[in-house]
């Protein structure tokens, strides 16, 4: 609470009026409400997760953060007219974790309600590899491709520590390409292997929502580990 009231205070509009015996009196006003609920895909509430309230931007003063009751809701209260962040701390979903992250407008006198999905803050890559020139160029197909959390990584791990730890694989088609769909908001790893041992580590990744991003990549499989060459990156 003492956090949440030195944000507004930082944030309010004063109306500071000075009186004969010089006593200074300040009028804070509090404009609106908010209220949040968190679910998933099928509606279902997910509680026990943190969702935390910024000011303006996620480079702001934290205004406060509640943990979701039993029905997945958070009653923020009174807040000001403003521009307010709602960032929902890495809840988890079928193993997989989000990091929802959501821009939204309080006005005067209004009862904001949000609800946030958070299956919905996912977005796409699309993943083309080639062969290297003098391999033939072609497109290199069934090679592996695993994600892995940044903060599960290790370039000494071996692949089968790295497939592990992967939240998301798939498989190269026949022209080279693999498409997956990934939380948004989170620092991953894109690895590409083949078999036990040969293995590159080929871009970092952290997308925004609704995010789709195309990488091609070349690959030279004649040295031990791959020698992967990025020629776009849109």
């Amino acid at each position: 609470m003492k956090t949440k009231i030195l944000g507004l205070l930082a944030f309010a509009m004063l109306l500071i009026m000075c009186t004969d015996d010089n006593d200074l009196n300040v009028t804070l006003k509090m404009d609106g409400s908010l209220f949040v609920s968190v679910t998933d895909d099928s509606e279902n509430p997910i509680e026990d997760t943190k969702v935390k309230l910024y000011i303006e931007s996620l480079e702001g003063d934290l205004l406060d953060a509640y943990y979701t009751n039993s029905n997945g809701e958070v009653d923020f209260g009174k807040v000001l007219t403003g521009t307010y962040v709602i960032n929902v701390d890495t809840p988890k979903v079928d193993g997989i974790k989000y990091n929802p992250i959501k821009t939204l407008q309080v006005t005067s006198g209004s009862s904001k309600e949000i609800t946030v999905n958070v299956e919905e803050y996912t977005g796409k890559f699309k993943l083309t590899i080639y062969l290297s020139d003098y391999l033939g160029g072609g497109p290199f197909t069934n090679l592996d491709v695993i994600v892995v959390p940044n903060e599960l990584y290790d370039s000494d791990y071996t692949v089968a520590e790295l497939v592990a730890r992967a939240e998301f694989s798939g498989r190269t088609d026949t022209e080279g390409v693999v498409i997956l769909d990934i939380p948004s908001n989170r620092d991953f790893r894109l690895i590409a292997y083949k078999g036990t041992y040969k293995k590159n580590e080929l871009t970092f990744v952290n997308l925004e929502k609704d995010d789709y991003k195309k990488y091609t990549f070349s690959l030279d499989t004649s040295l031990y580990d791959y020698k992967s060459k990025l020629i776009s990156n849109l």
